[in-house]
Order: structure tokens, then sequence, then C-alpha cells
């Protein structure tokens, strides 16, 4: 998701192909798909918005869940490539506002708990929180520097969020890829573990979306309980330590939620078994308002739905 001037651009991923696709919007609620066809299979550059699956290499399976930012006159993407059974990070870039992309290398690479090389961000090794995969990513660029936040798992239920850097977008260094103690407030290290017993966020925590909003770092991020999907709300000073506001489970509901959490809709509505994966924007950085697109599953469909955050009620603007 990326608000490029007055147009807002997604890109999604088709789950019929497990494919990457794009739409457009003119005010974030009326979306017009560009070529929902389905691609054909490339190692290199593909058109009308979409990333396929390689032919050959780390995404011959799936491309999906992408990170996308406007750096100058390109747009640079991070995605999930699934292939030989394994999930890492690859890297596309377009010069043509997002329309034509070109992977950079979508070869598997090597593991590693460091450093890693053109645009990857590889598996780390035996006993790392991120050695079964790495997917889902989450960047920015803050300055000089790009700064990503991704789903890592070590097997099992240890899925959580983990931290890399970079100076320019492909050599990337992982800041600490060793599994956290679980926690239901601060974390360290860039890191968000999963939550005690009994919380929204016990079996997992993934698919981040991180902002900056001012001089604050903001998460939205998918907790799993129970096999469930809900969305949270972390906050961080620094990009390192955060710290969540409530991992409890939310009320089901159509409408409101509190806390920053989004939980499921009532019965027979399109999030009513599972809510995932949020892409938020600032709507308005003076009022302090929000926009959120994710995934909403009725336990046999995902669709992408909206939600807003508005100012508190009774809040008092002052204009200059």
């Amino acid at each position: 998701m990326l608000k490029d001037g007055s147009t807002y651009k997604m890109w999604y991923t088709g789950h019929d192909t497990y494919s990457i696709y794009y739409a457009t919007s003119s005010n974030g609620l009326e979306w017009t798909k560009y070529d929902n066809g389905i691609p054909a299979n490339s190692d290199g550059s593909s058109t009308n918005g979409k990333i396929p699956h390689g032919i050959t290499g780390g995404d011959v399976s799936y491309t999906w869940y992408p990170s996308v930012i406007k750096d100058g006159s390109t747009n640079k993407m991070w995605y999930s490539g699934l292939g030989g059974g394994v999930y890492n990070i690859y890297y596309a870039t377009s010069t043509n506002g997002g329309l034509t992309w070109t992977k950079y290398d979508n070869g598997i690479p090597a593991l590693s708990d460091g450093s890693s090389t053109n645009g990857k961000i590889p598996r780390g090794n035996a006993g790392r929180g991120d050695s079964t995969y790495a997917l889902s990513p989450s960047v920015l660029k803050d300055g000089a520097t790009y700064k990503m936040w991704y789903a890592g798992s070590g097997g099992g239920t240890t899925i959580c969020v983990y931290y890399a850097t970079s100076s320019n977008g492909l050599e990337w260094t992982k800041y600490d890829n060793t599994i956290p103690a679980n926690s239901d407030g601060s974390s360290t290290n860039g890191k968000v573990p999963r939550g005690t017993s009994g919380r929204g966020d016990a079996d997992g925590v993934g698919a981040p979306c991180v902002i900056k909003d001012g001089a604050a770092y903001k998460m939205w991020y998918t907790g799993v309980a129970g096999g469930t999907n809900r969305i949270f709300y972390a906050t961080s000073p620094d990009g390192l330590i955060w710290t969540k506001l409530d991992n409890t489970i939310p009320p089901v509901s159509d409408t409101t939620n509190s806390n920053s959490r989004l939980g499921l809709g009532t019965a027979g509505k399109g999030d009513s078994k599972h809510a995932a994966h949020p892409k938020v924007v600032i709507a308005n950085e003076r009022w302090g308002s929000y926009q959120m697109w994710y995934s909403g599953s009725d336990g046999t469909n995902w669709r992408v739905y909206y939600a807003v955050s508005l100012p508190p009620a009774g809040t008092i603007f002052t204009f200059r």
C-alpha cells in the first residue's frame, strides 16, 4: 500500500495463483484493478503492476506479502517468495510508477544470521527465530537508512517479528534473530515476540506494518491465537524498543474496536474468522487519523477490507 500524491496504490496477493496484482484509487474507497489476468512466469521484468512466479529460484511457487516504498523516482518492493519449499524475502524495482517491475535476484539465498545481499532477507541458521522462514516485510526509509521488520519462524509456534537495516536497500544486516522471550509489554532489538497464554498473539506475531508518525514508530501486526488471526498494535520511540498497547482478544464487532486493535466480525461477515495483514497510511497528519486495509476471511475466502481511525471525540484543533 502506498499513497503517491493523490493516488492510492495497492499491490495485493491474489490467492488463486499466489501472485502479486495491482489496483489504484483516488480516495481509498473505490478501487480499480489494473489487470488481474494470471501473469506469465518471469525471473526478470513483468508488466501491469504484477509480480509473477519465477521460472527458477526462490519464488517459483508464490510471490506475496509485498511492501512498497517510493524512493525518489523509483518504486522499491520487497516481497515474500516461496521456492524449493522455503520462504525468503526478495526485491524488485520499478521506474514507471509501479507498473513495470524488475526482479533484482530471485535465486534462493544462503542461510544467514547477519548480512545478505541483492535486497534479500534469507532464513537464519538452525535454532534462530527465522530458521524456518522469513516473510511479510514492512519497509520504510528513515533518513538515509532502510529499516525492515519481517515475520520469522523457527518452527512451530515461534512466529515473531524481527528487524534488519540497510544503507542502500540491497545489503541488509539482521539486528538480532534469536528467539525472544514471550511478552505482553515491551521488547528490545526491534523484535515483537509472542504474548503469554490466553492473549491474542500467544501463538504468533507476524505480517507487521510499520509507519513513522513524527518521531514515533507505530506497528500494526497480525496476532495468532488458537488458529485465529486478529490485528494488534505496538509503538516504539526508536524502532528497537517496542511496547504492545493491548494484546488481549478484542470483542467481536462489525463497527468499533478499541486500543488500535481490529478483531473479528460477526457471523456471516467477511472477516468473521480472520482479520490479518494490515496496511496502514496516515490519512491526515494534522488530525492524527489513519486508514487501514486488511485481509478478512469468512473461513472460505479471503478479501481486502477497510477501516479508519479518527481522532478521539472532543479533540480540539488549532489551525495556524
